[in-house]
């Protein structure tokens, strides 16, 4: 099932409530900010946990940043969901009723209340999926879940099975079999408030991506053009591979995907950075994969490299 993205002006119009950065600083700063906290997150993580169906669907830029959205329904009767499209996480949650603490003021979307959800059910204590949570634990019966990222975002709730609903181009439904997510009923101050939760495609067993059959794939072809068809993510054994695909390394215990980086060109100028640079030789090093991160972070031997040259280029030409 694919969508097509949606330019961040267009999805802004449809909610006039949405709130974006007032000038180029102002959005720069909060780039800034996010990524800052995305990267602690990640590093933290790194250190702390050492089906035959197609699903495609659409993925659509966040209003403030350069997140990417991902639209689908959760339960019966389907209720509509707008969820941050994130592989440096590996569990899907969404904000749930009863809600200490929702985004609602701007949100698109109503939350989810599982109460009027014929299929929703909540796993047991006892089940696996319980273990393999971000600090899954049981109280009072329940299988209870935190997800937490070190910008002060993130949610707390119960985990639950649920039916996922995705729309494919022609207009037709695909529902899932049950998907282990979590219900989030406190969330904290959110990157961005009009989405409803975060899709987690990590490597670990509570991964969308594992869960709807271990492979998937995704595209960003063109971000300006709104009428672009073809960004979009894919679920399930049908995920492709196209171009020139360079391996990525995973582990199951912290479900971050690594990048073989090479090195860096600058126009036909390869850098001279020592591929040691970028290698993988323990915590805190590698290269990772992360769409819930906004920048590209280098080590400062490399950044230098960089900087250098593209200052190189620029100096005689333009003035700070």
């Amino acid at each position: 099932m694919a969508m097509k993205l949606i330019r961040r002006e267009s999805v802004v119009r449809r909610n006039p409530n949405a709130r974006v950065p007032v000038t180029p600083e102002d959005h720069i700063q909060h780039m800034t900010d996010i990524s800052s906290a995305r990267f602690k997150y990640l590093q933290n993580s790194i250190v702390k946990e050492l089906g035959s169906s197609d699903f495609q669907v659409d993925v659509h830029q966040a209003f403030k940043t350069s997140l990417f959205f991902v639209n689908f329904s959760v339960g019966q009767p389907p209720v509509p969901q707008f969820t941050i499209m994130d592989t440096g996480s590996s569990l899907l949650w969404i904000q749930c009723h009863p809600c200490k603490h929702c985004s609602t003021n701007h949100m698109i979307h109503p939350v989810f209340n599982p109460a009027l959800s014929s299929t929703f059910v909540e796993w047991s204590c006892d089940d696996r999926f319980c273990r393999y949570a971000p600090n899954g634990h049981c109280s009072s019966n329940k299988c209870v879940y935190e997800q937490v990222y070190i910008s002060g975002t993130g949610s707390k709730g119960v985990l639950a099975k649920e039916r996922l609903t995705f729309t494919t181009p022609n207009g037709n439904t695909v529902v899932t079999q049950p998907i282990a997510f979590g219900c989030g009923h406190e969330n904290g101050e959110q990157l961005e408030s009009e989405f409803t939760g975060i899709l987690g495609l990590g490597a670990k067993p509570t991964s969308l991506a594992v869960q709807l059959g271990s492979k998937f794939s995704y595209c960003i072809g063109d971000l300006a053009n709104k009428n672009y068809g073809y960004n979009q993510l894919v679920l399930g054994e049908d995920a492709d591979i196209l171009g020139d695909p360079t391996p990525i390394e995973f582990e199951t215990e912290n479900g971050i995907y690594y990048m073989n980086l090479e090195g860096i060109s600058v126009g036909d100028r390869q850098l001279n950075i020592e591929p040691v640079v970028f290698k993988r030789r323990g915590s805190r090093t590698g290269v990772i994969l992360d769409t819930g991160t906004l920048y590209t972070w280098l080590a400062d031997i490399a950044y230098r490299e960089l900087y250098n040259e593209i200052k190189s280029i620029l100096d005689p030409k333009l003035e700070r």
